[in-house]
């Protein structure tokens, strides 16, 4: 068998720092959300970053609901002051003035909105 040659390093991380979501959308499967529902620590957080050399691009989402980890806006501060850009998917319920003017002032490169329904009226 001959052997890999890896020439670099990804360029793009995901890092989901929480499965816990404040919605019930249908698509999501909850029991599973429920059985997982630990937060990252700001302390798992920043070994595995400090872990990833090369990284230019930090994607914080998964399936969970970002701003319910107390840590996230650190996170996103600690990301940023190793020079990684940072974007993350929100479904906007728990985004606030404060939080909105805390993230422009560290820096965050990217914000999608992310809330998904199963027809119009949801």
């Amino acid at each position: 068998m001959e052997a890999i040659s890896v020439q670099s390093m990804p360029k793009e991380l995901q890092i989901e720092t929480t499965v816990r979501c404040n919605m019930d959308c249908i698509m999501c499967d909850k029991k599973a959300r429920e059985r997982l529902a630990k937060d990252m620590t700001l302390e798992e957080f920043k070994k595995i970053v400090d872990q990833i050399d090369g990284v230019i691009k930090l994607h914080m989402h998964g399936i969970g609901e970002p701003f319910l980890n107390k840590d996230f806006i650190s996170m996103v501060a600690y990301a940023k002051n190793k020079n990684i850009q940072v974007c993350f998917n929100d479904n906007m319920s728990l985004l606030d003035r404060k939080k909105a003017e805390e993230l422009i002032r560290i820096g965050l490169d990217e914000l999608r909105m992310s809330l998904d329904a199963s027809d119009a009226a949801t």
